[in-house]
């Protein structure tokens, strides 16, 4: 059974750039304004850092909803599985204590807060959530069959609507929907890849602004030959 996924947020912008995405994959992918909380899923993303520090943000929200115990346990899980850190690309899931959700996911989008818009960790965080859910549904005989999505790069960590989008959407695609790892035929395809996947707008859109910004630069001014004789000394 596929994992189902739902993106629940209150930004707008982001809801309308998974608009064509989830449309063609409605069977298992959906979209909701409002709170992640409220999404009624098995379990929930909580993007977090490398320390597993919950005190500010999305990640205070759920400890004031579930308990400051889910700090104390996850920073206890990374001090002795994860040498006191866990990285970009890793996950853990621990139990809230109540029915629904009845699990967090929690996953790094940055080492610690600061700007990740030129990285694919966001892709990263969603690929490790995604494979930490498949691991864990092999494990045991209550599978978690719905994850609710809130925003992972936005606001102060500098992810527009459109990178976040194309990040989320190739590990959901990946890993979800067709369930394997993208094979590349040389690093060249996957640098390129990466390329695509840390673009903040739209091809187009990039290139009318390069446009723009190459047409408000002053014009230059071109130079008559210069005689040599013009540097002598006169005698």
């Amino acid at each position: 059974m596929a994992l189902r996924i739902v993106f629940a947020s209150v930004d707008v912008e982001l809801l309308q750039e998974f608009d064509r995405f989830v449309g063609k994959h409605s069977d298992i992918l959906e979209k909701r304004e409002g709170s992640v909380l409220d999404a009624g899923c098995d379990a929930i993303l909580c993007p977090t850092n490398s320390f597993g520090f919950l005190d500010g943000g999305f990640a205070l929200e759920l400890c004031e909803r579930f308990g400051f115990r889910l700090q104390e346990e996850l920073r206890a899980l990374i001090r002795d599985e994860h040498d006191g850190e866990l990285l970009v690309g890793q996950a853990r899931i621990l139990p809230t204590g109540v029915d629904s959700p009845r699990w967090i996911v929690f996953t790094p989008v940055a080492r610690t807060p600061q700007d990740i818009h030129r990285t694919v960790n966001v892709y990263l965080a969603m690929r490790a959530a995604i494979l930490a859910i498949r691991d864990f549904n092999r494990r045991t005989d209550t599978p978690i069959a719905s994850l609710a999505v809130p925003p992972l790069g936005r606001g102060e960590l500098g992810l527009s609507a459109f990178a976040e989008r194309r990040q989320v959407r190739h590990a959901v695609k990946r890993f979800v929907i067709k369930e394997k790892p993208a094979k590349y035929r040389n690093l060249s395809q996957a640098v390129r890849r990466e390329k695509r996947l840390k673009r903040q707008v739209r091809k187009e859109e990039e290139e009318a602004a390069e446009a723009t910004a190459q047409a408000a630069l002053p014009e230059v001014p071109r130079l008559s030959p210069v005689d040599p004789d013009d540097d002598e000394e006169d005698e």
